[in-house]
């Protein structure tokens, strides 16, 4: 059998050191919760440099003190204004955005960001344009012709934009349901 020994052999150690682990665990939640922030941001149009306040909600004391922890930095990297830690029991805007990643529930409170209405006419344009588009699709794909005739990437192609379009549809629904809609 095969020894290591050397510089390998101490890698292999250090990656498996209890500092090491928790500082892969703590990069991750911080590319995911600033991730969140970016994309909850996003999906109402806000600019990436518009300052914001975000809110965290955990129950788990080790979510809460690697959010705690990665502070300044989630702040920073997502041009944030503010990053709060809410208490478990408290309870979250009626008219916020909501992502959950790695036991925590990343908040986007719209009040004062969004003009509600104006969102929810975008939101129902870009629901209706993202379901002609999958009909058609589904049609399409459905073509016996279309089956027969098309090279089998084309097909694959047209199978995965109409998952894609079907993710778009649930989270476009889901957000005009939270906005009243």
């Amino acid at each position: 059998m095969l020894e290591l020994d050397g510089p390998v052999q101490r890698v292999g150690a250090i990656l498996a050191e209890e500092g090491t682990l928790r500082a892969r665990e703590d990069m991750t939640a911080l590319v995911e919760l600033t991730t969140a922030a970016r994309s909850l941001k996003a999906e109402f149009k806000l600019p990436p440099a518009k300052r914001v306040e975000v809110l965290v909600r955990s129950e788990d004391p080790d979510v809460r003190a690697r959010v705690a922890r990665l502070h300044p930095l989630v702040v920073h990297l997502a041009k944030l204004q503010q990053l709060r830690l809410m208490e478990p029991h408290e309870v979250a805007p009626k008219e916020a955005a909501t992502e959950v990643v790695r036991g925590a529930e990343v908040i986007l409170p719209l009040a004062g960001l969004v003009d509600f209405a104006a969102e929810r006419a975008r939101l129902s344009k870009d629901l209706e344009k993202a379901r002609k588009e999958a009909d058609g699709l589904t049609a399409k794909l459905q073509n016996p012709g279309f089956r027969g005739k098309a090279p089998a990437d084309v097909i694959a192609k047209g199978e995965a934009r109409l998952v894609e379009l079907r993710d778009d549809l649930e989270r476009l629904q889901a957000t005009l349901t939270r906005l009243g809609g």
